[in-house]
């Protein structure tokens, strides 16, 4: 889909799900929003309460603490906004964190030796 249609905001939301089950999450965040930016929507969606678009870092401090200790299991997020992503990152994502759910966040972002589309192979 294209940018804005609530693609991110989906897969926060079936995180908080899965955290609020007792799931442990890894989200990767690929091409979009990063860390400082997601941390936030986390919070929101966890604390079921929107923060002000001006808030200073001590309110969103606070808000965090709030969102970490009402959730009782572990969120991680590796941010490779700054930097490619490849293939490889993601599969050191899925073999070295122990989760019970990994979502990549703009995927298609992900760098791959793979062909994009499904090649057909001629077999005689």
């Amino acid at each position: 889909m294209p940018s804005g249609r609530g693609k991110t905001g989906v897969l926060i939301a079936i995180a908080v799900a899965a955290l609020k089950q007792g799931r442990t999450v890894h989200y990767c965040t690929i091409a979009d929003q990063g860390k400082d930016e997601l941390l936030p929507r986390f919070d929101t969606a966890i604390l079921g309460t929107h923060v002000g678009v001006f808030s200073d870092a001590d309110v969103l401090k606070r808000r965090h603490k709030g969102g970490c200790t009402s959730s009782p299991c572990k969120l991680w997020i590796s941010d490779f906004t700054s930097r490619e992503c490849s293939i490889t990152d993601v599969e050191h994502v899925i073999r070295n964190c122990e989760a019970d759910l990994v979502i990549v966040d703009h995927a298609d972002d992900v760098q791959s030796p793979y062909p994009r589309t499904p090649q057909s192979l001629d077999i005689p």
